[in-house]
């Protein structure tokens, strides 16, 4: 959760901005961190690395964003977390899509504010 403190006329600009704007601005930073994590997935079928998904975060009254998920349709969804937190079976490259989330998490959020920075400007002109 953002709460905004400073400049009025920052303040000013953002209040200007629409809900589409901010949920642009997340996707796009969420978009750097799939593209990084499918670049690190252990593969075998290929399945898993395909069911990597942006997907908005559920609509709460003044909050907007998107995560980064695994996703497969039609059921499965334990696969994902059996491979990224091991089991007895799976023991080596854990942890790859919280260390890849957490690498790439400083140039998703540059990408975030330069797309919320080229939505104030758009609508300031």
């Amino acid at each position: 959760m953002i709460s905004l403190q400073g400049d009025k006329r920052l303040i000013a600009k953002l209040s200007r901005l629409k809900r589409k704007d901010f949920s642009k601005a997340t996707r796009a930073g969420q978009k750097i961190i799939q593209a990084g994590v499918r670049e690190v997935v252990p593969v075998r079928t290929g399945m898993l690395k395909s069911a990597i998904k942006v997907r908005a975060m559920k609509r709460r009254k003044g909050q907007v964003g998107t995560l980064t998920i695994i996703s497969f349709p039609g059921g499965g969804k334990y696969y994902g977390s059996f491979v990224e937190l091991g089991t007895r079976h799976i023991r080596n490259n854990l942890h790859w899509m919280k260390k890849k989330t957490e690498e790439l998490a400083p140039q998703a959020m540059d990408r975030t504010l330069k797309t919320v920075k080229e939505a104030i400007d758009a609508t300031v002109r």
